[in-house]
């Protein structure tokens, strides 16, 4: 039977979908997404629910559309999928509530699911099987790089969505003008009984064992990342770190793709697996070869992001094999959905990658790599092995997800805090009815069962019980070593000698204060944002001036740039405040004027980004601070009589 080959515009618009998909998800409903519900909602305890809808409704829409492509044509799914993740992006933008947040977090997380499945499936039908590898990785290279774009990394998460709706709207046009056919004939260059195994029932298992094992070091490793300002400040640092990035990521996928079109996708796993072990042991290496970190990490993400969208089109339907639909179902559902989820599951309960789960990881796999291969030696080692991986799996779980220990480092740092004696001159006690609610608070009721307590009866300084609200770990953690470097002017002792290397006394600290007030994460967000700049006050940015040089220059930098003294050592850079556009600023029907959100972050912080509250600072010098960074805004944009020098 003769083979039907697809002409130049099918597979440009199969490489276009492959480009929306990679940048919707990247780059908004990874990345954007979580900010934005951490703008609106706060850190924590709020953003899990609309993060586990997400999850949850991806993980059921990956299995439902498997079932539905039965009936359904993939590329008709395509074109919805593609729609709606644009939608469903936008709509996120202009909610309004935590409720409407949440339900957008979940049509996003189905919408994306419906996406990649019938994305997966349907890619046979766009793209010539001997080409599908290289195509796949030009595209999914393409899509690393554009994220890793500075104007679109660094952007609002408003910008993000449009960027990813406008592209997702336009490959779903494309997608709509090709006249699909599905591919007919023997594929010969896949045709050995080893990698005819990849696609029958159990080595499909083996398969999606493999990703999800990828996935979830993928997922932790990008959550370590982002918490860590070392890591982050050499990743994503400045403009030319995250083109360099974005290149990697852009060379890895495209090398992935021609391995993959010449029977070598096997291969791709294990040298993922191999790569992101490099990284991580370089992690805890010296500080030369940290610099490593980055480079080695973009290449083996690429590299197995090309192979999840090739692999369930590689081969097409047939006798004892799995049909497509399910191999993108289940390979998504699976792998993805349920891997980023233990990912960043594990990140958050052991801040780290534990030794043995890389050695468990591997075994799966090894197993997956030698899976269907014909060799008594070999069929011994595979014998030994999936068992040896499922207890070892089960082990990775129990001790990544089992409770919390009474001795964990937050009931550490509560004997600490003890100890040092800081109830003596801090209060966990928001006093109702006056300054404090709107400070500090919101105000609960005295917790009387805790030992010791720590209501305190004096206060020298701010009110503590919230202070995870307006504080970040990294702030906390200057603050204590040299109070006076963040807090000019602070009557408070420093606390070094808690954080000499091998004491834990100091992050054990940091950790018990960075769990005061999380529960009350949507109070406090309300509180907040129930605040006004009073209508009767003049800006004077001479006096902004003064104030931005003695509180904001040491993070934002004198010109406001984000290249301040302290700027390195925060988990999230210091804001540039010359940027055409602020993260913190929403452009929204309804929102507030620019000068009024700068005005409430300047008095409230950005938690949980490293941005504190100047909560003690009158309104007068709130709103002057704020005209002097409109100043060096205008000035920087080259608006009409702002100096020379600083156009």
């Amino acid at each position: 039977m003769e083979r039907t080959e697809r002409g130049p515009f099918a597979v440009a618009a199969g490489a276009l979908a492959i480009v929306a998909t990679y940048v919707f998800f990247l780059i908004y409903a990874q990345f954007g997404l979580l900010h934005l519900l951490e703008e609106r909602l706060g850190e924590g305890a709020a953003v899990r629910p609309a993060m586990a809808a997400m999850g949850l409704a991806g993980l059921v829409a990956s299995l439902a559309t498997a079932a539905a492509l039965r009936r359904i044509p993939a590329h008709l799914a395509l074109i919805g999928g593609l729609f709606l993740c644009a939608g469903s992006g936008l709509a996120s933008i202009v909610a309004g509530s935590g409720e409407a947040l949440i339900g957008c977090a979940a049509l996003i997380g189905a919408a994306t699911a419906i996406l990649t499945v019938s994305l997966a499936a349907s890619l046979r039908d766009f793209v010539p099987p001997r080409r599908i590898g290289v195509v796949a990785g030009l595209s999914t290279g393409a899509a690393y790089f554009i994220c890793n774009l500075p104007a679109l990394f660094e952007g609002t998460p408003s910008r993000q969505a449009c960027v990813a709706a406008l592209l997702c709207t336009v490959a779903a046009v494309a997608v709509a003008l090709v006249q699909s056919q599905s591919a007919t004939g023997a594929d010969a260059e896949h045709g050995s009984s080893w990698e005819r195994s990849m696609f029958a029932r159990t080595g499909l298992a083996a398969i999606v064992l493999t990703f999800l094992a990828l996935v979830w070091l993928d997922s932790a490793a990008f959550r370590i990342i982002q918490e860590t300002a070392t890591l982050k400040g050499i990743t994503w640092g400045d403009e030319s770190q995250k083109l360099l990035q974005g290149l990697m990521h852009f060379g890895g996928a495209v090398a992935a793709g021609w391995l993959i079109d010449r029977r070598f996708f096997r291969s791709i796993l294990g040298a993922a697996w191999l790569l992101f072990v490099v990284s991580f042991l370089a992690i805890e290496a010296s500080a030369s070869w940290i610099a490593l970190v980055g480079p080695i990490y973009a290449i083996g993400i690429s590299a197995y992001s090309t192979a999840l969208v090739v692999y369930p089109s590689l081969r097409d339907d047939g006798d004892g094999l799995v049909p497509r639909r399910w191999r993108a179902g289940l390979l998504y559902g699976v792998s993805g959905w349920i891997g980023s989820a233990l990912g960043v599951g594990m990140a958050q309960d052991l801040h780290g990658i534990p030794h043995w789960f890389l050695g468990a990881s591997g075994v799966v796999v090894a197993a997956s790599l030698f899976y269907g291969y014909r060799s008594n030696v070999v069929r011994a080692l595979r014998a030994a092995t999936i068992p040896i991986a499922c207890a070892l799996a089960a082990l990775a779980l129990h001790f990544a997800y089992r409770p919390a220990p009474a001795g964990d480092a937050a009931a550490r740092g509560s004997e600490v805090y003890a100890s040092e004696g800081c109830v003596n001159c801090h209060s966990q006690y928001i006093r109702p009815g006056t300054f404090d609610e709107l400070a500090w608070g919101p105000y609960h009721p005295i917790n009387r069962s805790e030992r010791p307590p720590f209501v305190g009866n004096r206060r020298q300084g701010p009110d503590l019980m919230n202070v995870a609200l307006r504080r970040s770990r990294d702030w906390n953690t200057i603050h204590l070593v040299d109070p006076r470097a963040v807090s000019p002017g602070s009557r408070m002792p420093s606390y070094s000698y808690l954080f000499v290397p091998g004491d834990t006394r100091g992050s054990d600290l940091v950790a018990y204060l960075d769990t005061r007030g999380v529960e009350f994460a949507g109070e406090r967000l309300k509180n907040v944002m129930s605040w006004k700049v009073p209508a009767d006050l003049t800006p004077d940015a001479a006096d902004g001036h003064e104030l931005f040089d003695a509180r904001c220059a040491v993070c934002h930098g004198a010109g406001g740039a984000g290249d301040g003294a302290l700027a390195k050592e925060l988990r999230d850079p210091a804001m540039n405040l010359l940027k055409p556009e602020l993260r913190s600023v929403i452009r929204a029907i309804g929102a507030d004027p620019e000068d009024a959100q700068l005005a409430r972050v300047v008095k409230f912080g950005l938690a949980p980004a490293s941005m504190p509250g100047h909560e003690t600072m009158s309104d007068q010098n709130i709103v002057d601070v704020v005209a002097y960074v409109q100043e060096l805004r205008a000035r920087r944009a080259g608006l009409p009589n702002a100096p020379e020098a600083m156009r």
